[in-house]
């Protein structure tokens, strides 16, 4: 389906699909943290949302070559959110769907692997050959921890949407995603630091 709809963005957005390109993650994902019924369940200080924001802006910079395209995704792409229906595979709410880095739907399904690593090798490597074709499998590899980051960031922000709009009685079911992706964003920062590119 991703792939089916590369360069129909355009289309896809005059249907009412938002589009959410990493280029906007650390402006959005900034604000975001600073946002009162956000920071009642996650409180960052301000030199660390500086620091967040500075090492997407330079992933962002240093995952320009690979260009891989935006598409439709899924938004919240898990297995309770996939079922069978007559032998074929059916996907379930599409709430969160939107125009982005097709990358950022493996981030949910590794969330139910429980850090096994060797099923989530397994994931990555059925995306890349889902893709090899359209992108250069071993760059995507090489960089795998800035997508991972830009991936964790995405959902970041979504959660922060969702609490924003959701009523304050219901705000903590969805902070521990929030908090999930948020801790695993910056661990990233600290095993693989980014300098700005030249």
């Amino acid at each position: 389906m991703q792939r089916h709809l590369v360069g129909r963005t355009d289309e896809l957005e005059t249907r009412g699909f938002a589009k959410r390109s990493f280029s906007t993650l650390a402006e959005e994902l900034s604000a975001g943290l600073r946002y009162p019924d956000v920071t009642k369940w996650l409180t960052v200080p301000e030199k660390q949302i500086a620091l967040v924001t500075c090492w997407l802006n330079n992933a962002v910079v240093a995952l320009h070559d690979l260009a891989i395209p935006e598409t439709l995704v899924h938004g919240d792409f898990h297995p309770r959110n996939v079922t069978l229906v007559d032998g074929a595979a059916v996907l379930l709410d599409w709430s969160d769907a939107a125009i982005a880095n097709p990358v950022v739907d493996i981030f949910p399904w590794l969330e139910w692997l429980n850090d096994d690593e060797d099923a989530q090798h397994a994931v990555w490597e059925a995306f890349l050959e889902s893709w090899s074709d359209a992108i250069d499998v071993e760059a995507v590899r090489a960089k795998r921890h800035l997508l991972s980051g830009l991936g964790h960031a995405f959902h970041c922000v979504s959660y922060i949407n969702i609490i924003k709009g959701c009523e304050p009685i219901h705000a903590g079911q969805h902070a521990d995603g929030l908090t999930g992706h948020f801790k695993k964003l910056t661990a990233l920062l600290t095993e693989h630091p980014v300098a700005a590119s030249r």
